[in-house]
């Protein structure tokens, strides 16, 4: 009945005026449109976010029941006794009715264009409110509350009341958890941007980064095919709780060989065999390249064979799928055991002719014979006449 008053529909503009003044932040009043907002449809939709709040405010536990109460609630916060997972999924459902009133609706971009005072300048372009329309913000806002939901589900709220998080059973939810915050109208439109400067951040030279071919709703698809093969890992090393694995981590930071199994093998190789197919990773491998590795053997007699430059993204990633097939391999073959002690089975025959037939067949050879050979006779104990040899007749791949 109050939002329902004739008052409000004949002083909409008004209205919006004195709460943009009695609000502590300044916001742009232009990006909301007074003639979309319907004050007595959106009362109704109030009254639905009360009865969403109800088993809140309902329920014994809940002891903010007085006006002095409310207001210590509010100044000092103590949001603790309120962590449980009933008043959660409430909270959410109750912010989905409120998401849904046109109040709302005409005020994101402008809360948006708010956001994007508050954030580094480089990443302002995100928060650009003329990039992005009101229905796009206006689903944003009910996937990020979908999301939250999901992640109630995998036990955000149990993770701040230090309860065991379990791991177990969680790929799928944690699949859709990122699909949905990568789905986002806000990073679809943006992605490339924010690609770019996550690499500017890392320091990446970014001249040769030619993102034109990325199409996001594929790399979404590979991250969460991704996501479930890190979980694989988790789980592999009996960490049915996230506290389990974070104890496996520093475990493994103080012996890494606990982490040389089998199956952690083929996890990694399999994340090797999707990200092969990534756009992404295609335009940034030789700049992370050139950033992280090369830098790691300057100075040592391996210098010269960690010169890239002859690679193009193409014939970088033609090595990639080579040696997720070669690393597969050695697995079957036994290479895990091998290195742990194991018995050499000499009888997989294909195994070693498929795996030296692609080592050798790697672009890589091609492109740094010489210094392949110049390493070789490094390291030989003898001296050799290397002007007697002409690599343009070496035949790697052959070989």
């Amino acid at each position: 009945n109050i939002f329902g008053l004739n008052y409000f529909e004949i002083n909409k503009q008004a209205v919006i005026d004195f709460v943009a003044l009695v609000l502590p932040v300044d916001i742009d009043l232009s990006l909301i449109d007074v003639n979309n907002i319907d004050f007595a449809g959106d009362g109704l939709l109030l009254g639905d976010f009360y009865e969403a709040l109800l088993p809140i405010l309902t329920d014994e536990e809940f002891t903010v029941k007085t006006l002095d109460l409310i207001i210590d609630f509010v100044n000092e916060f103590d949001y603790e006794p309120f962590l449980k997972d009933a008043y959660a999924y409430a909270v959410i459902d109750a912010l989905k009715v409120l998401a849904d009133t046109t109040l709302v609706k005409e005020s994101l971009l402008a809360a948006l264009d708010l956001a994007g005072q508050y954030v580094p300048e480089e990443f302002g372009f995100v928060f650009d409110a003329n990039a992005i329309t009101k229905a796009q913000m206006s689903a944003d806002l009910m996937q990020v509350l979908e999301a939250a939901s999901i992640a109630v589900e995998l036990g955000v709220v149990r993770y701040f009341n230090e309860t065991p998080i379990r791991l177990a059973g969680t790929k799928d939810k944690a699949v859709e958890l990122v699909t949905k915050l990568l789905t986002l109208n806000l990073v679809k439109l943006h992605h490339r941007g924010l690609i770019i400067e996550a690499l500017r951040m890392i320091d990446v030279e970014l001249e040769d980064v030619d993102l034109a071919d990325v199409v996001w709703a594929d790399e979404v698809e590979l991250i969460a095919k991704v996501v479930k093969e890190v979980i694989d890992i988790a789980l592999n090393n009996n960490n049915a709780y996230l506290d389990e694995l974070l104890d496996f981590i520093d475990e493994v930071k103080a012996d890494y060989e606990i982490a040389i199994t089998e199956a952690n093998a083929l996890s990694v190789a399999n994340i090797l065999d999707i990200l092969k197919d990534s756009e992404i990773v295609k335009a940034v491998a030789l700049p992370l390249i050139d950033k992280y590795v090369v830098p790691m053997v300057e100075g040592t007699d391996f210098e010269d064979l960690a010169d890239f430059s002859g690679y193009t993204n193409e014939t970088i990633m033609e090595d990639v799928k080579a040696l997720v097939g070669i690393v597969k391999d050695i697995i079957a073959f036994g290479a895990v055991d091998i290195y742990k002690g194991g018995e050499i089975n000499y009888d997989n025959e294909e195994i070693v002719r498929r795996v030296l037939a692609n080592i050798f067949g790697l672009n890589y050879f091609e492109i740094n014979k010489q210094a392949v050979i110049d390493f070789v006779a490094l390291v030989l104990p003898v001296d050799i006449d290397l002007s007697l040899i002409d690599v343009n007749n070496i035949d790697f791949a052959g070989d």
